[in-house]
């Protein structure tokens, strides 16, 4: 796995940039782009923006949302641009995934590059097949063509992934059921942050039942290089554990020994033992 420091290739941004985004459809169809395939770029893209700002932040959480500012027909061509209220985070974000795409063209790996993110790029190659022959990335004076070996490279930088059958347990949090496969995330109490889960519909239909608890899944578990830690689940089974007791109050124990201070009152029970605590 070729991994590189991230060197300042853009320009610093003076204030929120526009992402220039370029799909050129198939000369059968005039180049005109078919709409499943701009509807499944759209979704593999919001999906690889939120695991950039994941990246960006350190948070799950996304709180960048992203406005088409510009959109013309032929060759497919939008301008999106990002804001995060308060944070500030949607330039850094447009920077970090615009850098992220040249480096995996390039065969590199940004250093902090999720395997959430590749996997989600690995779905934006996927646009280049069939009926899309060109698509092409840019910010600030920076243009990104995306390359015919894009998924190549991607599956190379991937690696070897290693698979085991086993469970964990955490906290369910952030069902996602679009863009693919449905998923959602686990918060182990150790360990890492979080795994991403995956799942069939019709194995786990009523998955919103286990939502903020702490449950324990079990399936294939998936391993990258020599990371201890599991990058997915494929979810065969999971199970609810009921949620935690609080410990009993000292008003919960009166009364839950009967007969305790014998023929004493409390007061004489409790002086008794200060003079002989044995």
């Amino acid at each position: 796995m070729n991994t590189v420091n991230a060197p300042d290739q853009i320009p610093e941004l003076e204030e929120a940039g526009t992402l220039d985004i370029l799909i050129e459809g198939a000369p059968e169809d005039g180049t005109f782009v078919r709409l499943g395939d701009f509807q499944r770029f759209l979704e593999g893209l919001q999906r690889t923006l939120q695991a950039v700002e994941a990246e960006v932040t350190g948070q799950h959480q996304p709180t960048v949302f992203y406005r088409i500012v510009g959109l013309e027909t032929g060759s497919a061509r939008l301008q999106l641009q990002a804001e995060d209220r308060g944070a500030g985070n949607g330039e850094w974000v447009l920077r970090r995934f615009t850098r992220t795409v040249a480096a995996v063209g390039r065969g590199e790996e940004l250093e902090g590059t999720s395997y959430e993110t590749l996997t989600a790029l690995h779905g934006l190659a996927g646009a280049l097949k069939r009926h899309v022959r060109r698509l092409q990335f840019g910010l600030d004076g920076l243009s990104v063509p995306v390359p015919a070996d894009f998924e190549i490279q991607l599956d190379r930088l991937l690696g070897q992934v290693a698979c085991s059958y086993g469970s964990y347990r955490g906290k369910l949090e952030h069902i996602n059921l679009h863009g693919g496969r449905p998923r959602f995330f686990i918060y182990p109490p150790a360990g890492p942050v979080r795994i991403q889960c995956t799942y069939k519909r019709e194995e786990i239909p009523n998955i919103g039942d286990y939502l903020e608890k702490v449950v324990e899944v079990r399936g294939i578990v998936k391993y990258r290089g020599d990371d201890p830690y599991p990058v997915l689940i494929e979810v065969e089974e999971i199970r609810a554990f009921p949620p935690a007791r609080d410990l009993p109050t000292v008003d919960d124990l009166l009364g839950s020994i009967p007969n305790l201070t014998g023929e004493l009152d409390t007061v004489s029970y409790l002086e008794m033992l200060r003079r002989d605590p044995a």
